[in-house]
């Protein structure tokens, strides 16, 4: 997923870099990653070489993630530096700041405020006035909304922007997989996924577009092989477009599934759409 701003940005993982723009800034950016540029200012890339050192990098990511959240010195240093000395945590975060701000506004004049990162009493706030365009931020609020809503909104009314999002994520920042400060957003906006595609596999079944649903109900169970709504889902949009042989296949599947994730059995509920397939009924 991703974190960044029109003028800074930071990219991360939802299918696509991690973006942000301030909306009233001149030049975007985004973080490079491993095989491609993640940051631009204007219409031209960051090159890798410019973030100096990867820490610098990091430091960029990790304030787009908090962006809007004050975050003492302290923190930062045990976030980033956890087993380090925190005197020397502390130098190194001053010189690694030092260059983050002069390449994310490198106009800026000597001693000048930073238009994207405030400090008081050793407190750092990224993007504090909520200027940033932020494709974290963005995939959160988009999916929260529809989910928030989804009671009353009509099923007919599938949001086109939640179809978007859900089908541009990937993974936030997957090449930092064992950074403890990533582990809550992470997980956050797993299951924010995982939720937005079992409601859309529901959603397209109720409107009869049984292809679609069985799309993101297959979706909900690769992010996450022990829902099992996401299998019943399945198993009827396979049936409803003839497919009973298949939609027992996934019964089986999800029986296995369970048991490996688990330890469970499937419920009640399940093995019935399993014995009504296998009778020739109607799920």
């Amino acid at each position: 997923m991703f974190a960044g701003i029109r003028g800074i940005g930071v990219g991360g993982g939802i299918g696509r870099p991690l973006r942000a723009g301030c909306k009233s800034c001149p030049f975007p950016a985004c973080l490079p990653g491993a095989t491609r540029n993640w940051a631009w200012r204007g219409s031209q890339p960051i090159p890798a070489a410019s973030w100096y050192r990867p820490i610098v990098l990091r430091l960029f990511q990790y304030f787009a993630i908090n962006a809007g959240r004050p975050l003492p010195k302290e923190k930062i240093l045990d976030d980033l530096w956890p087993d380090t000395d925190p005197a020397k945590a502390w130098a190194t975060f001053r010189t690694v700041y030092s260059r983050l701000r002069k390449l994310i506004e490198p106009y800026m004049r000597p001693k000048a405020a930073n238009r994207y990162i405030s400090l008081n009493s050793d407190t750092y706030t990224f993007d504090p006035d909520g200027q940033a365009y932020i494709d974290v931020v963005q995939f959160q609020q988009i999916v929260g909304h529809a989910l928030h809503n989804r009671d009353t909104r009509a099923v007919s009314t599938i949001p086109k922007p939640l179809v978007e999002t859900l089908q541009s994520y990937a993974p936030l920042l997957p090449d930092l997989p064992y950074a403890e400060w990533l582990l809550e957003p992470r997980q956050r906006v797993q299951e924010l996924y995982v939720e937005g595609c079992l409601f859309l596999a529901q959603a397209y079944l109720v409107q009869g577009e049984n292809g679609t649903a069985v799309t993101w109900a297959r979706q909900t169970i690769t992010a996450a092989p022990w829902l099992e709504e996401a299998y019943q889902l399945l198993m009827r949009g396979y049936a409803r477009q003839g497919q009973r042989t298949l939609a027992l296949h996934v019964y089986n599947e999800a029986a296995a599934n369970l048991k490996r994730e688990l330890n469970l059995e499937p419920s009640p509920l399940t093995q019935q759409l399993a014995d009504s397939l296998r009778t020739g009924k109607s799920i």
